[in-house]
């Protein structure tokens, strides 16, 4: 399982640069924007996407065919897509949580309420 990990990882090693800064950038912005929360779930979506960039990638180059040599299940090799994206997603919400804080400390309106309701729903 930590060789799948390793291989989608190595497998989406330049787009996940471009979009760990997208995601940073979008948290940035929605910690400007104090009206607007749409980039802070803009960052989030983003790193959702990140799974199916992969799967595109696995069928382009014909791994679902060589990967039938290995000692892996088919739940396994799919489960490795849905752990790249919780983790992406995880990292995200953290990144949107900070910026949520940052934005509430700084205007001085520090409500939990307000985080969650704007993250959320």
């Amino acid at each position: 399982m930590k060789a799948l990990l390793l291989k989608d990882f190595y497998t989406i090693k330049n787009t996940l640069i471009t979009v760990v800064f997208c995601i940073v950038l979008c948290s940035f912005i929605g910690t400007l924007n104090e009206a607007n929360s749409f980039y802070l779930l803009c960052s989030c979506i983003t790193a959702v996407m990140i799974p199916t960039d992969i799967i595109i990638r696995d069928e382009r180059s014909k791994w679902n065919s060589y990967c039938s040599v290995f000692p892996y299940s088919d739940a396994q090799i799919v489960s490795c897509k849905y752990i790249i994206g919780l983790i992406l997603y995880g990292v995200s919400l953290i990144l949107s949580f900070l910026s949520c804080i940052v934005r509430m400390s700084i205007t001085g309106e520090f409500d939990w309420n307000s985080y969650f309701v704007s993250q959320y729903f």
